[in-house]
């Protein structure tokens, strides 16, 4: 690369981080102003008819840390943190691995219920299904494991995540999509 290719380069990916921070919605209110077009989630294909959710949705690597601190906030309801969840379903399986490895500390802390984490598992918003996909990664399964060791997962969960591990999950999976 050449030294003005290599300033345009640089000029260009700091114009880009610019934009990126100019643009970027607050998540937190972002996330209650989405609960409360939706009312309820019962279906969560509905935030898909929200502009909010989708910007949110497709930019999740721009969002990561800050659904990560909104998760750790107490304050929140479940549905709340279960769309924070749900926003980061359309990332890449390395970015998504930092996200579930972050959330299952965070259930450790407990800072997160159960419930929420198990969305971080299977949530099926838009037939991802990210984790169950990725069941033979070596980091996905590693932190399975470590789950169904953990004593404060109960043992629905844990059997759960032995139907993951086996592949049975994503074979059932597979059939309905």
């Amino acid at each position: 690369m050449s030294c003005s290719s290599a300033v345009d380069h640089k000029t260009s990916v700091s114009n880009q981080e610019h934009m990126n921070s100019q643009h970027k919605l607050n998540y937190d209110s972002t996330i209650l102003s989405i609960k409360k077009a939706v009312v309820d989630l019962t279906s969560s294909s509905a935030l898909f008819g929200v502009k909010d959710f989708i910007a949110l949705y497709e930019n999740p690597t721009l969002y990561q840390e800050d659904a990560i601190a909104f998760l750790s906030e107490e304050k929140y309801s479940h549905e709340e943190k279960a769309i924070a969840v749900y926003t980061m379903q359309r990332s890449e399986l390395k970015d998504y691995i930092i996200f579930f490895r972050k959330a299952v500390s965070l259930f450790h802390e407990g800072k997160i219920n159960e419930a929420i984490l198990s969305e971080t598992i299977s949530s099926s918003i838009n037939k991802r299904y990210i984790i169950i996909k990725n069941y033979d990664n070596r980091d996905v399964s590693a932190i399975l494991k470590e789950l169904k060791e953990s004593e404060k997962v109960s043992s629905d969960l844990k059997e759960r995540i032995e139907n993951i591990l086996s592949g049975k999950s994503w074979k059932g999976v597979k059939k309905l999509l």
